[in-house]
């Protein structure tokens, strides 16, 4: 798709030669209305060509509704089309159009206006691409200012299932012979709520977005979105990603996702007696193409990551397997906190905050478990427990990471409630994998999870991660073996695919592992804006690519911004590397370009690059275990020689 235009925003730019009439009750019988409407652009339209492409043009009108004399009493101002752009399903119109009449009575107070988007045919008909109306209602705007609104709106139609239509609209009231509307050229703008044709999903958008210019702005993640060109970018894609997500809804709605994850469970495994480890995450290709496409609902994350990371067979395996170890762990956590409650409770302190949530934890833990089994309902209880009871190098470790990890002021991870959930979901996986206990990076994906699940959901997504995408063999050890092979991999498929980017940041001496060592062991959460990052997490959990999609969207990443990177001196080169993923908004634009890369080379290849780099890792390290002993032994002879002498 191509880059989205943040010059328009929904805005109300006062008029000064209309500020004598701010005290007025109304406006004066000469008053008139003024529209300026400019056709931006269009994106992810139908494909109606043979060459996969079309040629879009748009069919548009103004009229004025009667709603007292029916639908078909109207009154048409205004019929256009827009030049037609060839062989684009993201076509840039830039088409604007003026039209001004009498304020309208009361029983006619709405202006509509009709888009038709078409693709050109030389011979035959012109195909159909989609259709919207914008309803404005001048009685909302009857006062002494201009109303700009900048929007996608949803196409729709017999036989359409994508494709959005961004229109800039702006309304003003002024005397007869008075100016034109501006254009909204303004920055400095005070925001208004607008609804579009959307619905719900996007007026609430737009009324979220309404009070950001007096107080701080938040995503839906809660993370803070800083002023300037970021909050500039992040409010003009609110009504995009809102028609995406709509979008995304209806495709997701159109299979059972439970019935494909078991038709790829049950072939893919014979039935057993007991219960089993999985060992690889499931795949559907269906539910695979429509990740990449539209990525993983809201609605339905917490449902997809469940089937794909096969978090229930994860846990009745663990049920299973470590019942008396982990009930015993629980009764001993609960025997420590009944001691602590009483000793607060003698000194006047009683258990609050994350004290009393753990406490609740070791009793349910404690209660639901028998030394025979724990039911599988009761095992992140029983871990969270097990963990209360320990008091090691890892658990101060994690403590004190968390504290220290910027998660948003507002995010389900911010505040003592949220970093108490976050403490408990890696102390319990600690418990879980003791051999590894904790790598820093963990934080930020756990947080990640926590954006998009419950407590034990993504406990049981972290488990799936670590232990069925491998990041646990790979990344998360004591030699980081798994995270430096995938650097080179980085590396190689950078000098491959950008060659002249690779280049110039090798001639500034800034290497992949000053900014993309963040991208591979945080998972992107750390680099782009949450929203976004949760795509990332998308790819990484319910693709056959795994955590080859990491490195597909760090050279989509820096491809997309090669142009201004290579125009860019030493000292700006890390800071445009931040500032630019911070604007990085647009989740489709990233996962589009990531997955035209996964084409340049598919995860197969990805994986003989690691099994390449891995063999001279290894050898690497068999070189360096050699020089040691080889100088421990030196050292010896050099101590015998010595004494001897």
């Amino acid at each position: 798709p191509p880059p989205r235009r943040h010059a328009g925003l929904t805005l109300v730019h006062c008029l000064s030669w209309l500020a004598a009439m701010a005290s007025s009750s109304g406006l004066d019988q000469g008053t008139i209305w003024r529209l300026r409407v400019t056709i931006q652009e269009a994106a992810n339209l139908t494909a109606a060509d043979r060459g996969g492409l079309s040629d879009p043009y748009v069919l548009y009108s103004v009229s004025t509704a009667h709603p007292v004399a029916g639908p078909t009493a109207s009154k048409s101002w205004l019929n256009g089309k827009t030049n037609i752009i060839t062989e684009s399903l993201n076509p840039t119109f830039e088409h604007e159009f003026y039209v001004e009449g009498d304020l309208l009575p009361e029983q006619e107070p709405s202006l509509v206006l009709s888009f038709k988007v078409m693709d050109h045919d030389v011979i035959g008909h012109d195909d159909f691409l989609g259709a919207v109306d914008v309803v404005i209602n001048l009685r909302h705007h009857d006062r002494p200012c201009c109303v700009i609104d900048d929007a996608w709106h949803l196409l729709s139609g017999p036989g359409i299932s994508t494709g959005e239509l961004r229109v800039l609209h702006a309304v003003s009231f002024g005397p007869v012979g008075g100016p034109v509307v501006p254009r909204p050229r303004d920055p400095e703008v005070v925001l208004v709520a607008r609804s579009t044709s959307a619905g719900e999903a996007l007026s609430t958008a737009a009324a979220e977005a309404a009070t950001v210019s007096q107080h701080e702005a938040y995503d839906r993640c809660g993370q803070h979105i800083e002023t300037g060109p970021p909050l500039r970018a992040w409010l003009h894609m609110q009504s995009y990603l809102a028609c995406r997500e709509l979008r995304a809804i209806e495709a997701w709605s159109a299979i059972d996702v439970g019935a494909l994850y078991d038709t790829v469970r049950e072939s893919g495994s014979e039935q057993a007696s007991a219960p089993t480890a999985p060992c690889a995450p499931l795949h559907h290709p269906a539910i695979e193409a429509l990740v990449w496409e539209h990525g993983v609902p809201c609605n339905m994350r917490a449902d997809v990551y469940a089937h794909a990371l096969q978090t229930s067979a994860l846990k009745d395996f663990a049920a299973a397997t470590h019942s008396a170890t982990l009930a015993a762990a629980a009764e001993q956590a609960a025997e420590k906190m009944a001691a602590v409650s009483l000793q607060g409770a003698a000194n006047g302190k009683p258990a609050h905050g994350a004290e009393s949530t753990a406490t609740a934890a070791v009793t349910t833990a404690a209660t639901c478990s028998t030394p025979e089994a724990i039911p599988s309902g009761c095992v992140y209880a029983a871990y969270s427990a097990a963990a209360e009871a320990i008091n090691s190098v890892d658990m101060k470790q994690i403590e004190a990471d968390v504290v220290r990890t910027g998660t948003g002021d507002h995010s389900n991870v911010s505040g003592e409630h949220g970093k108490a959930v976050l403490t408990r979901v890696l102390k319990a996986y600690a418990v879980r994998n003791e051999a590894l206990g904790f790598c820093q990076g963990m934080t930020y994906v756990t947080a990640g999870l926590l954006h998009a699940l419950d407590e034990e959901r993504a406990f049981w997504a972290l488990c799936g991660l670590c232990e069925l995408r491998g990041l646990c063999s790979s990344y998360y050890t004591p030699t980081m073996a798994g995270f430096r092979v995938d650097l080179d991999v980085f590396q190689e498929l950078f000098v491959a695919y950008l060659p002249a980017l690779s280049a110039r940041l090798s001639e500034l001496h800034v290497l992949p592992v000053v900014f993309a060592s963040s991208w591979l062991l945080a998972l992107f959460q750390t680099a782009l804006p949450s929203e976004t990052a949760l795509r990332v997490l998308d790819l990484v959990v319910a693709t056959s690519a795994g955590s080859a999609a990491l490195i597909y969207v760090g050279l989509a990443w820096l491809q997309r911004h090669q142009d201004a990177l290579l125009a860019a001196e030493q000292d700006d080169v890390l800071s445009l590397l931040e500032c630019s993923q911070r604007l990085e908004f647009d989740p489709d634009r990233l996962a589009y370009a990531a997955r035209v890369v996964a084409k340049r080379f598919p995860p197969e290849k990805v994986a003989a690059l690691r099994a390449k780099h891995a063999q001279k890792l290894q050898d690497t390290f068999v070189r360096s275990a050699d020089a040691h002993a080889t100088n421990h032994l030196l050292g010896v002879i050099a101590d015998g020689g010595g004494g001897g002498g």
